[in-house]
């Protein structure tokens, strides 16, 4: 079994070792809120929240990478390939990316986003999916933004794919949407229904 680290509330970090052991709680440098966690390796991972917060962690302890401040948008997911490389997504919209120890951030519309994922070709991140409020779908590719069309008028919370063929987004009233490759068409295949049940769309 790998290793798990989850981050939440008060600036809140634990970490699972390898195998059948318990969480542990780690020391963190924030209280503010972390919403989400990713790294290449259990000792190169970044942490981001409330206040537009950015943490980094060596597996043991925590260092402030960007500091939070309550005007700043609130960052709810990341994605980080490589050390000293990031892009976050949050609030209004905003995207965060650190690339080669330079920060910049840009807005693309206006719907909260909530997730991102990448997928790497030869070493270098090449397409990146988001997803977000509203069934808000976006894509990057070779440094582009697209915003895709969605058929889905639910709020979009997480993001997972096994690869660019293969990712899915999930969100409110149980809806997942299917990332078809390079296709901008995207699938409803689940739905609540007025019971609480759930049935393929």
């Amino acid at each position: 079994q790998g290793e798990v680290f989850a981050v939440g509330e008060r600036g809140t970090l634990v970490h699972k070792p390898p195998g059948r052991g318990p969480f542990e709680w780690l020391p963190s440098p924030t209280r503010w809120a972390l919403r989400a966690i990713s790294g290449p390796s259990s000792n190169t991972l970044y942490a981001v929240g409330d206040g537009g917060v950015v943490l980094h962690f060596d597996g043991h302890t925590g260092s402030v990478e960007r500091n939070a401040a309550p005007e700043m948008p609130d960052l709810y997911g990341v994605y980080s390939p490589a050390p000293g490389e990031l892009i976050a997504v949050g609030n209004a919209a905003n995207i965060v990316e650190l690339r080669r120890d330079q920060w910049s951030s840009r807005r693309l519309g206006a719907a909260a986003l909530r997730a991102v994922v990448g997928f790497r070709t030869n070493g270098a991140t090449d397409t990146l999916f988001v997803v977000g409020d509203h069934g808000t779908l976006l894509r990057q590719e070779s440094g582009r933004w697209q915003e895709l069309p969605s058929n889905c008028d639910e709020d979009l919370w997480a993001l997972w794919g096994a690869d660019r063929e293969n990712a899915f987004g999930a969100g409110n009233r149980r809806t997942v949407l299917q990332f078809e490759g390079k296709k901008s068409h995207e699938t409803v295949v689940g739905h609540v229904l007025p019971d609480g049940g759930a049935k393929p769309a």
